[in-house]
């Protein structure tokens, strides 16, 4: 039968093969991204539900702990999509943090509710703060269990209540879900025996139907990219005039020495214009609107520094950040003229292929603001301005150095970019985890990940066959090139 034809709420066989030994004992399922490791749960969810109900029992609920939000309400649609049980969610923007005993009762409404979803800060929270007991749950399911290590609150969850619970009474079951249950290259042994032991679990990886398994997520062909960063140190005269202001100044929640070190971040990825981009949208709104307050007669801070602000302004109210007309690669970095090298040779070959096959790429970055600056950069450079619709997903956070995305606008990119609404996407680690992308045959990392997780989460993404999976590194520093060769020879 043509596998493809199987919808996809039909398990396959290495499904089934992880499903039968997690009926049998708590364990650990490794397999990589896009695999299919949440239907897994969803079958071991259901089978917990579908035996016979003992009214002298406690009422049951099954825990499914993930690690970010855009996760929570993701798979708590895939469940209850799944499963058909009544399945609720919970993440901080419903306001838990403020919910007393009675509160979380009341929304838990746990006679009528098989499944929760919610991070491990929350599950932690309302265990040690005695909202519900740990013998409410028939099953834990940890989604991106690599995480559960040393002050991770699942790990803390673990270690004060699973642990704690007495020899003669029930424990809820486990499933740990993973790409790879290896935090650290450098000591795989020990991350795998501390992972083991904090969920009490057996690492286990399908066996029997590896070919099923190939078949389903091919793994991509790696090309290593080298480039020569510029060896003489570079800078803008808008950083030298920066750099020249009273040392180490701040300005209210803006820090130089914060700002510093991205903006030299964004010279070597980028290059000059993306170093001012970078400058100039962390500086210019802070800077003019303390201005425009203190036109309108408005009180100003008492240790604000009049002083600096004016020199701020005299330097950046003159600027226009706006990228009207196309950018010269001549004003881009080595490492950025290299990635354009790759995105037009791909892009171009998608051209003169399939009549089916569409080019899309995913680029993963470790910074925000170089995802925000590559976005925009890209869209107006010379050679792929014409052919190049690109997005940049990042996660929460402060609007202060670096950028943040809300859950809705995470949400809304990952639609678009499903239905092809544009062509490149360009993440930081929130898009390693979980989200659910389409299959791509090209995926880039633009920064090599100091993790083997990050490695193989990243990996995941390029799925499709024949896909490639591209890593750049800088041809002067060998120990990029070590830590690359060291994440590979662990798989």
């Amino acid at each position: 039968m043509d596998e493809s034809a199987i919808p996809d709420h039909v398990p396959r066989a290495y499904q089934h093969e992880i499903f039968q030994q997690a009926i049998r004992k708590n364990v650990i399922a490794v397999m990589g991204t896009g695999t299919g490791k949440t239907m897994i749960a969803c079958m071991l969810i259901g089978y917990m539900h579908s035996r016979p109900y003992n009214a002298k029992i406690q009422k049951k609920i099954s825990a499914f702990v993930v690690p970010t939000v855009p996760l929570v309400h993701q798979q708590s649609d895939t469940v209850e999509k799944f499963t058909g049980l009544n399945v609720k969610s919970f993440c901080g923007d419903m306001g838990v943090d403020f919910w007393d005993r009675s509160k979380w009762l009341e929304e838990l409404d746990i006679e009528n509710t098989h499944v929760i979803v919610l991070t491990p800060q929350i599950f932690l929270n309302i265990l040690s703060h005695g909202y519900v007991h740990i013998s409410l749950f028939d099953l834990l399911v940890v989604d991106e269990c690599h995480h559960a290590r040393k002050g991770n609150p699942i790990a803390v969850a673990f270690r004060e209540f699973y642990h704690s619970i007495e020899n003669d009474q029930p424990r809820p079951k486990v499933l740990g879900l993973t790409a790879s249950p290896i935090w650290s290259p450098t000591n795989p042994v020990k991350s795998l025996h501390e992972l083991q032991m904090t969920l009490a679990s057996t690492v286990i990886a399908v066996k029997s139907n590896l070919v099923e398994l190939e078949r389903h997520a091919p793994r991509p062909k790696e090309h290593i990219v080298f480039y020569r960063p510029d060896l003489i140190a570079k800078t803008t005269e808008l950083f030298a005039a920066l750099e020249a202001l009273p040392h180490e100044w701040e300005l209210k929640e803006l820090l130089w020495k914060k700002i510093r070190i991205r903006a030299q971040v964004a010279m070597v990825g980028l290059g000059s214009l993306g170093m001012d981009l970078y400058l100039v949208k962390q500086l210019q709104e802070p800077v003019m609107n303390i201005v425009r307050e203190a036109k309108l007669g408005f009180a100003l801070s008492a240790d604000l520094d009049i002083v600096l602000v004016k020199k701020l302004y005299r330097l950046l109210a003159p600027i226009n950040v706006e990228l009207d007309s196309t950018v010269s690669l001549d004003f881009v970095s080595p490492k950025l003229a290299k990635l354009v090298e790759v995105l037009s040779t791909h892009h171009h070959a998608a051209e003169e292929g399939d009549e089916e096959s569409t080019f899309q790429a995913i680029i993963f970055v470790t910074q925000r603001h170089i995802a925000f600056g590559l976005a925009e950069i890209l869209q107006k450079l010379e050679g792929v301005s014409n052919w190049i619709k690109v997005r940049p997903l990042v996660g929460h956070g402060s609007t202060v150095i670096g950028g943040g995305q809300a859950l809705g606008e995470q949400k809304r990119l990952v639609r678009d970019f499903k239905d092809g609404k544009f062509n490149v996407l360009i993440s930081t680690s929130v898009g390693e985890e979980g989200l659910d992308f389409p299959a791509c045959a090209l995926v880039i990392r633009y920064d090599v990940n100091p993790t083997l997780i990050g490695y193989m989460q990243s990996r995941g993404r390029a799925r499709q066959k024949e896909s490639k999976y591209v890593v750049l590194i800088d041809e002067y520093d060998p120990e990029q090139l070590e830590n690359y060769r060291v994440s590979k020879q662990q798989l």
